[in-house]
């Protein structure tokens, strides 16, 4: 938790906050041209489920991305097990 509060912490956390707003107003312009393309009866639902739909997009990239992290540090342990207790340098 100390890490958040030191000066680059600091940094890193206005930048991503920084990016995350630049990214969702882009979301937002880019759905408005997609949604704009259709029929005017289903512009409104359209923009409605892209709009509803991209955090729970965001939220299943970042929790994958977190999984394969996990998973990578797993291999990584075990494989740095297996050389330690086999000899292999």
């Amino acid at each position: 938790m100390d890490t958040f509060f030191t000066f680059s912490g600091l940094v890193a956390l206005i930048t991503l906050t920084f990016l995350e707003i630049v990214l969702g107003v882009d979301n937002v312009i880019f759905i408005s041209i997609l949604a704009s393309k259709l029929p005017a009866a289903q512009q409104d639902p359209a923009q409605r489920v892209g709009l509803h739909a991209k955090p729970d997009a965001r939220l299943c990239g970042v929790s994958s991305r977190n999984k394969s992290r996990q998973s990578v540090r797993r291999l990584t342990e075990t494989l740095n097990h297996i050389t330690r207790f086999s000899g292999v340098s």
